[in-house]
């Protein structure tokens, strides 16, 4: 079994997205709304101030947080020592007005602070919600304040696949491409209730960046100095200005053709080198593309038998697992699903960490909970109201009994928080993401114990 502890996808960490974020008109103060009426609000913000003090306390009048929201700063000048301007935070509240912030989520310790301050401080909440009138005649409410005039329907559509239920995708039409950026370690990926033909994952190492520059020949030289590439290691490039025709930015390619100090770069491993033409400006960099791997979603599970093969119908995967990318530390992560002519949908996307805690035993458990409806009228007729669901599991786990502390350890960190569960990569059923309901570790022998667990899934 491994799990995949998850980084909270927030402002800081969504680079890009190719989905736009306009399901309808943002709020607007001076506007009167009528019942029904809907709006988006994307990370509000106010004016704060903060103590110099151990722990530091931040005043946001009627700031309407909760418990583990997450908070970013800026700051026209400078914030106190221990706060870093665009960082985000976690919050714990104090009272209406005030909270405390830490840095982490498990473990919460509360940030302090030294040195001096200067400038005007804002705080901006990491959220992108839509919002449902509630009652006409609706001016001047604010809607993350207001319950008796506004509605929480949820996340907007391209913040869907980032909230805490599966069951609501973010939809765009031919791709979704987004762009991560997340802090520490990140080396797994689970992408869940997806519809998409394939699915693509590129690691970046962030702290690449090299300035190079390039000729307009037959084939393109790049020159960077002192460069310690192999042929078949993988490249990207940006620029201030423009590439020389015949290179794109952001693109994958490959080195060949390696020396001292040069290399040439082919769109395929081991490929022929690519030309370039035109004009060229600005300033080029180059970064290190250390992990990029496609995918088809095309389904065999259902294949068992030749009839199987030729006419049921081709299904495909609603769940793909990354565990393979390297251990990098804030990485620029770009993920991609495709299906070019059809809407792409997708549920939820969780990076983090992974962690192995032991061999999953046959005998493993799966279902579902439905929250369907399912009404039979007094003739015996079903009326039927679809609802969501959610996974259910139960494992046995062969644990190394000298792991058994870190397990119990790291399982009850997280007795409040969902994470990904992986009982084996080869049967998706067993990928449930979600909270256990309870475990229980047996020393069974000196070497090797048993860890029995029962998760349950969000919908």
């Amino acid at each position: 079994m491994k799990l995949i502890r998850p980084k909270h996808i927030n402002d800081s960490y969504l680079i890009s997205s190719n989905v736009t974020e306009a399901d309808y008109a943002a709020y607007n103060a001076g506007t009167t709304y009528a019942d029904g009426d809907k709006v988006i609000v994307v990370s509000p913000s106010a004016t704060v101030t903060m103590t110099i003090a151990s722990p530091c306390v931040i005043t946001w009048t009627a700031h309407g947080l909760v418990d583990d929201d997450i908070v970013i700063f800026t700051t026209t000048g400078a914030l106190p020592t221990g706060v870093t301007a665009g960082q985000h935070y976690y919050v714990r509240v104090l009272t209406s007005n005030t909270f405390n912030v830490s840095e982490k989520q498990l473990n919460f310790l509360e940030i302090t602070t030294s040195g001096t301050q200067s400038g005007t401080h804002t705080g901006a909440i990491s959220s992108h919600k839509i919002y449902e009138s509630l009652q006409a005649g609706n001016v001047g409410n604010t809607p993350r304040l207001s319950p008796t005039w506004w509605l929480d329907t949820g996340n907007t559509n391209r913040w869907r696949m980032f909230d805490a239920s599966i069951s609501s995708r973010t939809i765009n039409a031919d791709s979704i491409a987004i762009t991560l950026m997340p802090t520490g370690r990140c080396d797994s990926l689970a992408l869940l209730n997806i519809a998409a033909a394939t699915a693509r994952f590129r690691m970046t190492d962030s702290l690449s960046g090299t300035t190079v520059t390039m000729t307009i020949a037959s084939p393109c030289v790049v020159t960077h100095t002192g460069h310690t590439k192999a042929n078949g290691d993988m490249v990207r490039f940006s620029t201030t200005g423009a590439l020389p025709t015949g290179i794109v930015a952001d693109t994958t390619y490959y080195i060949v053709n390696s020396a001292t100090d040069i290399y040439e770069i082919s769109e395929t491993s081991g490929g022929a080198s690519i030309d370039t033409s035109g004009t060229q400006s600005g300033t080029h960099t180059e970064k290190e593309i250390v992990y990029d791997s496609t995918y088809s979603l095309v389904s065999d599970s259902g294949i068992d038998n030749w009839y199987s093969y030729f006419y049921e119908d081709i299904i495909r995967s609603r769940e793909i697992l990354e565990l393979e990318m390297p251990h990098l530390s804030s990485p620029i992560l770009d993920v991609t699903l495709s299906d070019t002519g059809n809407l792409v949908g997708c549920g939820a996307c969780i990076i983090g960490s992974r962690f192995d805690i032991g061999g999953t035993q046959y005998g493993v458990r799966t279902g579902i909970q439905d929250y369907s409806v399912k009404i039979r009228d007094n003739f015996g007729n079903y009326v039927t109201l679809e609802r969501a669901f959610s996974k259910q599991a139960e494992f046995t786990v062969w644990v190394n009994s000298g792991k058994t502390n870190y397990v119990q350890d790291t399982l009850s960190d997280y007795r409040v928080f969902p994470i990904v569960y992986i009982g084996d990569e080869s049967y998706s059923n067993t990928i449930v993401y979600g909270f256990y309901k309870d475990f229980s570790i047996e020393i069974t022998q000196p070497s090797v114990s048993l860890c029995s667990i029962t998760i349950e899934g969000l919908t």
